[in-house]
């Protein structure tokens, strides 16, 4: 937008949690070096209307962790207008992520047993437990949907499957919540853009080199940036070797989502869950339509983890839980959630 010389204003926003904080800092740069207008948002918890807003317009397809992010939607809205588009960098895992494992897969159950072991919020057994369904059967139905891909070949699977299911279905269905604000665009997931980008080879692809040389294209001075997740400009070796580090270790789940909390600066252990969402869970699991949908299995499995639980699987309970009741009775109340102030701007 810059290089085509078009009239925007770049915003961020910083969250109450602080995890957005070196993005806000690359951000204040990259609006330096570009010299466009830059605003920042920092914005408080999200409230309980917040909360209940997501679930109503999204009925779970968007976890409720995201609640966070209305107000700032709702502060773009005010400040740019109604007829505002924002754009956003969306689509970057074409370039970034789509590429083949490392390991050799043989046929459909490899590759479901390959996508299982990325997506952790609970394992097989956890969602068997939870669910009632046999561990076997819901294996069974991955490998049978991943057998409808057109591919024949395993690690073809694994890039339809993030790129359709994970990026496109799930995503896209679930950030239909920007719509409810602005019209969001993203420019990297234009069909023709997506179409090129796979058509580039594997080694093109590989550790970020396509976007590395995309980015230099546009500008040499942004692609010679320090980036937010490695501190490094995305056009040196070292951040190549690092990115190359990080596709080994996707071979082993469990120490990448270590080493990952590590390079955040975050504890080894993973962030307590908010007690409030606990008890909602609870309450809800042994209440109406949830009483019944859970067969009492839910309550069981949490106190045998009240310990364990991370942030993330609270998170995605909380949503299904909330789905039941809000399918049920038409509403649900977040009372216990906190009410801060709105957001403001810098």
């Amino acid at each position: 937008m810059n290089r085509a010389e078009l009239r925007f204003a770049a915003t961020t926003y910083s969250d109450a949690g602080g995890r957005a904080k070196r993005d806000v800092a690359v951000a204040r740069q990259l609006a330096e070096v570009l010299g466009v207008q830059w605003h920042l948002c920092q914005l408080q918890p999200p409230t309980g209307a917040d909360y209940s807003d997501l679930l109503s317009f999204r009925y779970g397809a968007n976890n409720l962790r995201m609640s966070f992010i209305l107000p700032y939607l709702r502060w773009i809205r005010e400040e740019a207008g109604p007829n505002a588009v924002q754009f956003t960098g969306d689509g970057g895992l074409v370039m970034k992520s789509a590429l083949p494992p490392k390991k050799r897969l043989a046929g459909a159950s490899a590759v479901a047993e390959h996508l299982v072991g990325g997506y952790p919020f609970f394992s097989v057994a956890d969602a068997s437990e939870l669910t009632g369904q046999p561990h076997q059967h819901l294996i069974d139905r991955l490998v049978a949907r991943i057998d409808e891909f057109p591919e024949s070949n395993p690690a073809d699977k694994v890039a339809h499957f993030r790129i359709y299911e994970h990026a496109i279905n799930r995503n896209f269905e679930g950030e239909d919540r920007n719509r409810y604000f602005v019209w969001s665009c993203a420019p990297l997931c234009d069909w023709r853009f997506v179409s090129e980008a796979m058509a580039c080879t594997e080694a093109q692809r590989a550790y970020h080199r396509l976007y590395a040389a995309l980015l230099t294209d546009l500008d040499v001075s942004v692609a010679e940036m320090p980036r937010a997740e490695f501190g490094g400009a995305i056009t040196n070796r070292r951040y190549r070797f690092l990115r190359r580090i990080e596709a080994y270790l996707g071979l082993m789940p469990d120490l990448e989502r270590v080493v990952q909390r590590l390079r955040k600066g975050r504890r080894a252990s993973p962030p307590r869950p908010d007690p409030w969402k606990l008890r909602a869970i609870r309450a809800r699991a042994l209440d109406g339509a949830g009483a019944s949908l859970w067969g009492g299995r839910l309550i069981p499995w949490l106190d045998a983890r009240r310990d364990a639980l991370s942030r993330n699987q609270v998170e995605a309970l909380l949503t299904v839980v909330s789905l039941a009741q809000l399918l049920e009775r038409g509403t649900v109340d977040f009372d216990e959630a906190r009410t801060p102030a709105g957001p403001r701007a810098e």
